[in-house]
């Protein structure tokens, strides 16, 4: 199971590098919907864009983060994909938690470990409904933007929980290429990230102060619960 986002078909006022007013508008009126069979994933790599292309791959429905399996659970594992907590218990990280699954990061570290998410999800930390994402939906009465209710945004900060999961012997370390890789079990990365909220919820917000989420979401959680 790889991850298949689509987070450029949402509207550009939380992109990473939010465009000015008369381009927001531009690029809202030019931007297609999701489309599952024909939509390619957006800078996930070229390992999630080959899986989705591969014969027999299933892709889950959400319109902006959407996944894509292979092999006899890939139903089980992306059916019915909660659209207003997409990366929650009841989604496809939380189906793959329940079958003990494992993580293999290939190339990259925690600031691509969409599990963490999954954490902050399960916890419903007061942050992932502030400026949620919108997506747009084609009806019989015209174009509609629909918020996602829960959404996770800015995981540039998400690398320091890799000391954390070096401390307690999970990480299992290799080669795959000329690539770097970790294998984790989906449940110790849960535990690990949601041990460390408990403790401190901004743990894990990028120190950015231009990033369009991290200052939002340690004002709300500060307020929520106070260090």
């Amino acid at each position: 199971m790889v991850p298949t986002f689509t987070t450029n078909l949402t509207d550009p006022y939380v992109w990473p590098v939010p465009p000015p007013p008369a381009l927001r508008e531009r690029l809202i009126g030019a931007m297609p919907t999701y489309d599952r069979d024909q939509t390619p994933s957006h800078k996930m790599g070229a390992i999630p864009e080959a899986v989705r292309r591969a014969e027999g791959a299933i892709r889950s429905d959400h319109p902006v983060t959407s996944w894509t399996a292979v092999g006899p659970r890939a139903a089980e594992l992306l059916s019915d994909h909660p659209l207003d907590d997409p990366e929650g218990r009841d989604g496809p990280l939380g189906r793959a938690l329940r079958l003990d699954a494992r993580i293999l990061l290939v190339g990259v570290g925690h600031d691509t470990d969409t599990t963490i998410h999954l954490a902050e999800s399960m916890l419903d930390l007061p942050h992932l409904r502030e400026l949620p994402d919108r997506y747009p939906v084609d009806t019989t009465s015209g174009r509609e933007w629909r918020a996602v209710t829960k959404t996770t945004h800015c995981s540039d900060g998400f690398v320091r929980l890799e000391p954390l999961l070096e401390d307690v012997g999970v990480i299992v370390r290799g080669r795959v290429g000329d690539a770097d890789v970790q294998l984790l079990r989906s449940a110790d990365v849960v535990a690990v990230a949601t041990a460390l909220f408990r403790r401190d919820p901004t743990a894990l917000l990028c120190d950015d102060p231009e990033c369009p989420h991290c200052p939002t979401s340690r004002r709300v959680l500060l307020a929520w619960a106070p260090i």
